[in-house]
């Protein structure tokens, strides 16, 4: 297997998924659930950087 890297939407790579143009695809949250399964990988804690005194 030759992995191969596209950069699209998420729904853009679930359409992909669905149409047997890929095997599997790694993308950002929310993805279109319809006859996907939908893991998560990891989840990282979000946070606000400012600037020191603002």
């Amino acid at each position: 297997m030759q992995p191969v890297i596209q950069d699209a939407t998420p729904r853009e790579l679930a359409d992909g998924l669905r149409s047997g143009r890929y095997d599997l695809i790694l993308a950002q949250l929310p993805v279109p659930k319809r006859d996907v399964q939908v893991m998560p990988l990891y989840r990282e804690p979000l946070r606000l950087a400012v600037p020191a005194g603002a």
